[in-house]
């Protein structure tokens, strides 16, 4: 992340994620961009920042598969 000058965000809301959290379940959730009024009329995904986010999508897998977490 720090490569490609990504700030983690320990605080965002997924309703993907939530599961998980309320039992337990160790996880994380990637983001491949940014996007705000989650469930609103006015509600936006912005296209840009989408490649840093596959970027960072193929780093974590890649460190995975490299035993970074093992």
């Amino acid at each position: 992340m720090t490569a490609l000058d990504i700030q983690p965000q320990r605080s965002m809301y997924s309703p993907t994620i939530t599961a998980y959290v309320e039992q337990e379940i160790p996880a994380v959730c990637l983001g491949l961009t940014h996007g705000d009024n989650i469930n609103y009329p006015d509600e936006f995904v912005d296209i840009d920042p989408i490649l840093t986010g596959v970027a960072q999508l193929i780093g974590v897998l890649t460190a995975i598969d490299g035993g970074c977490c093992d």
